[in-house]
């Protein structure tokens, strides 16, 4: 989507502030290498839907390319847009460099965190992940390429167990746990219930972020501005200091509701009912979760048709 929304001016972005605030904020983001393929992967896909002879080509327009065309541009020149992003000799490489100059986002594999986890774990979470790509490939009646799958599965267990790993190596602090893998996909909003089915209490929550919470947590908008001065101070101790002016308000509510019941108030005890309420809180489905990737194409695809029929 950020690639997408380079045709966009900057109010009209909606994934792209919502990376810029939580940069703003302090947070260390991160993608794997198997993200830089897909996307590289993604783009190839586009340069040849533009090569290619209308009646030679089987499935749906890709993303990137039917953004760029609702923007009024001609298909002619979008390889040469493309260029701002990657080239033709490495373009993996040119992306990686991309993410990290313009966004400060680093590649960073989590290959060998994964293989520390338990093996039914793994097994399970593989399963589902399988299960749902063979899903959205196979409606249409088109076949889809199982190696095609077989990739995308790996990286996206790479991502969920990987942060899960992450976090067992990094005890959690009063706003919950570091390690959370940010996705507008919504495969993952019902994950949780279909380990618990096959691995009972033994399953892990899973480590993903609502958009929604970290764009009301970040307050994108007319509060932007507050977060850039929470980023003068160290995180997280700088984010326990402002937290009543970051987190919804059922978080302050919680807090003055402990106080009012104990006597003699115990922090450690307070402490622990807010890291609960911010982890749950994190993984609570809001508009863009639930709408998912179709909910920011939708943004942005609006966004694109407006400012064509305007010039």
């Amino acid at each position: 989507p950020v690639l997408a929304e380079t045709l966009l001016a900057p109010e009209e972005q909606l994934a792209s502030r919502l990376l810029r605030a939580a940069s703003d904020a302090g947070m260390k983001l991160f993608v794997t290498s198997g993200v830089i393929e897909e996307v590289e992967r993604h783009i190839n896909r586009c340069l040849v839907y533009v090569r290619a002879p209308a009646h030679q080509w089987v499935g749906g327009v890709p993303f990137l390319f039917s953004m760029y065309a609702f923007g009024g541009h001609q298909a002619g020149a979008f390889p040469a847009w493309i260029e701002r992003f990657c080239g033709n000799e490495r373009p993996r490489d040119d992306l990686a460099d991309y993410l990290v100059t313009e966004w400060g986002i680093t590649t960073r594999d989590l290959g060998e965190v994964v293989e520390k986890s338990p093996q039914a774990l793994r097994w399970e979470i593989e399963r589902i992940w399988r299960e749902a790509h063979e899903t959205r490939r196979g409606r249409g009646g088109i076949e889809y390429d199982a190696f095609v799958v077989d990739r995308l599965v790996k990286h996206d267990v790479e991502c969920f167990l990987g942060v899960i790993g992450m976090r067992s190596s990094n005890a959690a602090s009063e706003l919950g746990y570091a390690h959370w893998w940010l996705t507008f996909d919504k495969t993952v909003r019902d994950f949780e219930a279909k380990l618990f089915e096959s691995l009972g209490s033994a399953a892990p929550k899973a480590p993903v972020m609502s958009p929604d919470f970290l764009a009301n947590y970040l307050a994108i908008g007319p509060m932007r501005s507050r977060v850039s001065k929470a980023t003068e101070a160290s995180i997280p101790v700088a984010m326990m200091e402002v937290l009543p002016a970051f987190v919804p308000a059922e978080l302050v509510q919680i807090a003055d509701d402990f106080r009012k019941t104990v006597t003699g108030v115990d922090e450690r005890l307070l402490k622990r009912k807010l890291r609960d309420a911010l982890d749950s809180g994190k993984r609570r489905p809001g508009v863009f979760t639930t709408g998912g990737f179709a909910a920011v194409r939708g943004n942005i695809e609006r966004a694109l048709r407006e400012r064509n029929a305007r010039e």
